[in-house]
């Protein structure tokens, strides 16, 4: 069956838009953070590819006969600075998420941190993870249930496949595979106004306010 449209859409949408406002105007004191979760597979991505100008023959993927096997990254960007925080992982569960919110309150010592993110339950709405977000005293900021496009992060995911994930060549090669798409992630660790740029916000966002 379809799923019922969040009610509270719009307005999860105008407290984000909020926040990225707040955090703009008061980049010392607050960060807002755009967190998702990442899977890339063995198996080349089908698709359109970009092939230098002159070359005749068409680019192709090489498909592996080993087992599809999947990678996993979690991420997030600063959305005033572009700074890209990413951990590459076998499996993402409760305890690597909880780990991954410490990591970023290491970062962000002073700040106070709001993060948004998909409504995971399993995960991101674990018991758990809803302690560490009060210990680190980082704030959720959920976006409307099944709408992933309301993620600004998943543009970055759409580039990431575009350059390293479509038509690879290195299925035979796991290892030089995901060493790829690390070096492709942390050429953003530090702040980058590409990341802002590729993922659309480069606008003023529409409302300014203290949030609550």
């Amino acid at each position: 069956c379809v799923p019922c449209p969040d009610p509270q859409k719009e307005k999860k949408i105008r407290r984000i838009r909020a926040l990225l406002g707040y955090a703009r105007k008061h980049p010392e004191k607050v960060v807002l953070l755009f967190l998702d979760e990442f899977s890339f597979y063995r198996q080349p991505l089908r698709g359109p590819a970009w092939w230098p100008v002159g070359r005749r023959q068409q680019p192709k993927g090489k498909r592996s006969r080993n087992t599809d096997t999947r990678g996993r990254v979690i991420a997030a960007f600063n959305a005033v600075s572009g700074k890209l925080i990413s951990q590459m992982a076998a499996k993402i569960n409760v305890p690597c998420f909880c780990a991954f919110l410490r990591q970023l309150r290491e970062m962000y010592p002073e700040a106070k941190i709001y993060i948004v993110l998909d409504n995971w339950l399993t995960v991101h709405k674990h018991p758990q993870a809803l302690e560490t977000f009060a210990q680190t005293g980082i704030v959720p900021a959920w976006l409307p249930t099944y709408s992933p496009q309301s993620n600004p992060i998943e543009m970055l995911w759409e580039q990431l496949n575009g350059e390293i994930l479509r038509l690879h060549g290195d299925s035979d090669d796991w290892a030089t595979l995901k060493l790829r798409v690390s070096t492709w992630l942390s050429a953003f660790s530090v702040p980058n106004q590409r990341v802002i740029e590729m993922v659309g916000l480069t606008a003023k966002p529409a409302i300014r306010v203290n949030p609550a």
